[in-house]
Formats: C-alpha cells, structure tokens, sequence
C-alpha cells in the first residue's frame, strides 16, 4: 500500500501500533470470557457442606428418636413432618446452587456466546476500509 501511494510512510509505523493494541484489547476480552465461573467451585462445596451437615445432624436426631421411642416413632406425624422439612430443605438449596449456574450462563454451557458474527463484520469493515485508503475509522452500524 505504501509503494501505491495509498499510505504514507509516516502513517505506517501508527497504524501498526494501533494494530497491536487492538488485538492486545481483543484477546484480553476473549481472555475474560473464557473463565470457567471461578465462584462455582467454592460455592458448591459450601451448599455441599450445608447438606451434609443438615442431613447428618437429622439422622442423628433421628436415631435419638427411635432409641427413645422404638418403632412407635412411625406412628408420630412429627417424623413424617421432620422428614418432609428436610427434603424440602435440601431440595432448596440444591435448586438455588442449580440457579446460579442458570443464572450465569443462561445458553448453556456453549463456548459460542460471543456474537462472533457482529465482531467479524466489524472487523471485516475496518479491514476493506484501512485496505481502500480511507483516512478515518469505519462508522458503527
């Protein structure tokens, strides 16, 4: 381009630069996209912990139960109640880690969540633009 004329050899060194920075910015955005949800791990070991802890401390406390009251706990509506509770506590907060997963990725687990499209014609554009000579960036559609 510059042996044709259509830049100057003062521009050249300029565009270059402008170049690599953004393509420096580019793949720092990609970068932050890529992360695999690092709050996740921590928060599903600590749900995992709330219910392993729920769930022992029940069966404990049943087993307390049935040692004091034998088979007659059966027949007592606060077992039945006590059991109701607990699986409707753990379905909670099973359902609320499941939530934060939806939550932060509503389309799934896909790598495709970037609108590659509307990126590349962009790109496509500054490129025809920069390749024809024009002097000023390409507008925004």
């Amino acid at each position: 381009l510059q042996a044709e004329g259509l830049i100057l050899a003062q521009a050249l060194p300029k565009i270059s630069e402008d170049i690599t920075t953004f393509r420096g910015k580019a793949n720092d955005l990609m970068g932050c996209l890529e992360q695999d949800k690092p709050y996740a791990s921590p928060l599903g070991m600590l749900v995992n912990i709330n219910l392993l802890i729920m769930s022992t401390w029940k069966g404990i406390e049943w087993s307390i139960w049935c040692r004091s009251f034998g088979s007659a706990i059966f027949e007592q509506p606060k077992w039945y109640l006590d059991l109701l509770v607990l699986v409707v506590w753990n379905m909670s907060y099973r359902a609320l880690y499941d939530l934060t997963s939806t939550l932060h990725s509503p389309f799934g687990s896909r790598r495709l969540d970037v609108f590659h499209e509307t990126i590349a014609k962009g790109l496509r554009k500054l490129n025809e633009e920069m390749m024809d000579g024009a002097s000023v960036a390409p507008e925004v559609d």
